[in-house]
Order: structure tokens, then sequence, then C-alpha cells
């Protein structure tokens, strides 16, 4: 015997008003700058941790772990925690501690 098909029409569903729509893109957007700044603050800490890496300010297995650091922290704590994150290390340019710790 075949399970029935629920279907949901548009009917169930309010009117979407001009204002609400205007709402959506304005949200929609923002979250774009958001995810721009995001990406351009993360690209930043890259740069700098290949820098120090190139200048021989950190060893490899530091920089290793400062790269992979933002990604295991996204999926503990999320992306404000990882965007807290890489403001805090930015925010030493330019001359970054990169001693290990706290």
């Amino acid at each position: 015997m075949p399970y029935p098909v629920r279907t949901v029409g548009r009917a169930n569903l309010p009117p979407v008003k001009e204002q609400e729509h205007g709402m959506a893109i304005k949200a929609l957007n923002d979250r774009k700058k958001l995810s721009n700044d995001f990406n351009e603050a993360n690209d930043a800490f890259i740069d700098e941790v290949l820098s120090a890496l190139q200048s021989d300010k950190i060893p490899l297995d530091l920089a290793r772990a400062y790269l992979a650091h933002p990604v295991a922290m996204m999926h503990t704590d999320g992306a404000q925690a990882v965007a807290d994150y890489l403001d805090r290390m930015l925010a030493q340019r330019p001359d970054i501690d990169w001693t290990p710790g706290d």
C-alpha cells in the first residue's frame, strides 16, 4: 500500500506584503555583507599566519594549528566565536603575539 502524499497548498500561507519582501531582501543583503566581512577577516588571518610562517616567527606545526583552530572552533562554538577570535587576533596587528595559550 503506497504512503499517502501530503501536499501543502499556497492557500494556507498568508499573503506576502511588499514591506515584508523588502525586509527579506534587506536581511539577505545584511547576511551577505556579514558573510563577506567574515570571509575578509578569515583571509586576513590566513595571510597573517602564512606571513608569520614565512618570516620564521612561528614553526610549521604552530602555523597548522592556527589555521585549523578556526575550523574546529566553528564546529564547537559557532561562527560568532570564530569572528570574535579573528577580531582579537587581527586587532594585534602589526605585531601579533603568536605564543600558544590564552
